[in-house]
């Protein structure tokens, strides 16, 4: 992961905070011929396990998004 803040008020991220579940399920869903086990791709199996040793990852980054833009 990857941000970068310039002075005060400019933020860049290079990782998606707003990802919920529903949104990644249709990312895999209507990209599902691009998305191959492959080194640096997560396949929805890999992200579902990781997920659920994890915890609730999505609503940490949903709870952090709203933090920064608080």
């Amino acid at each position: 992961n990857q941000a970068f803040l310039f002075k005060d008020n400019v933020v860049a991220l290079q990782f998606h905070l707003e990802t919920t579940e529903e949104s990644l399920l249709s990312l895999y869903e209507n990209a599902k011929d691009e998305i191959v086990a492959a080194p640096f791709i997560q396949i929805l199996e890999e992200a579902t396990a990781l997920r659920l040793a994890n915890g609730d990852l999505l609503a940490d980054a949903n709870g952090l998004m709203k933090e920064l833009i608080g």
